[in-house]
């Protein structure tokens, strides 16, 4: 997500070398790049290329949203729109394995499917880091995430105010419709960050369902 797709550029032995001897930071074990074995980069490439075709598909869903008026898959109205995301998510659980060639779970669908909110907490932490930096606030993908975690900040901030513990209740509904609309209006409006989001937040669904405030 840092790279970002502006920024591949030709392969530089030097600094390919040069990563895989750097500390991550002082003091730490962990290599700028480490080489994974064969099995763990075919696992790589896997999820990479579902994330990108599951990324498409939502950029269909999105549009297909934006004219029947919908902020969310959820509900009568947008259940042929949530079939097909369905169908995806079923079609891609899982693959054959390239050891054995047995058909087990695919590594794509362990990667959708942890939802863990305790990591969700720490990939916002971390996303707030990155949104920091002057060079990457210049890419509209990162333009439009600094826009979804200020409004998710805002949400949260008068969801303590008020009391609300979720929005899914009945007195949160003004601001769960404020918010909902907001995050949608972002990702309809910047393509660039709605891959983005498909791909990093798409489950992020803290405020809908958990309502932690910051």
């Amino acid at each position: 997500m840092i790279v970002g797709s502006d920024g591949a550029g030709e392969f530089s032995k030097s600094v390919y070398e040069t990563q895989k001897v750097t500390a991550l930071r002082p003091g730490s074990d962990t290599k700028l790049r480490e080489v994974m074995s064969l099995d763990e980069s075919v696992e790589a490439l896997e999820k990479r290329r579902v994330w990108d075709q599951y990324s498409k598909m939502q950029d269909l869903l999105t549009a297909n949203m934006a004219d029947k008026g919908l902020l969310t898959l959820r509900g009568a109205r947008a259940k042929d729109l949530r079939a097909i995301r369905d169908a995806f998510v079923a079609d891609n659980k899982y693959w054959a394995d390239p050891t054995t060639g047995r058909q087990v779970i695919s590594p794509w669908y362990r990667d959708f499917t942890m939802v863990d909110h305790a990591a969700m907490d720490s990939r916002i932490e971390a996303l707030w880091q990155i949104v920091q930096d002057p060079d990457l606030q210049k890419r509209d993908d990162i333009r439009g995430l600094i826009d979804y975690l200020t409004l998710r900040e805002s949400t949260q901030q008068e969801m303590a105010a008020k009391g609300f513990k979720t929005l899914s209740s009945a007195k949160a509904g003004v601001l769960a419709e404020r918010w909902r609309q907001g995050a949608f209006a972002i990702r309809e409006r910047n393509a660039p960050f709605a891959a983005l989001w498909n791909r990093w937040l798409s489950q992020d669904d803290q405020l809908d369902l958990i309502g932690r405030a910051a």
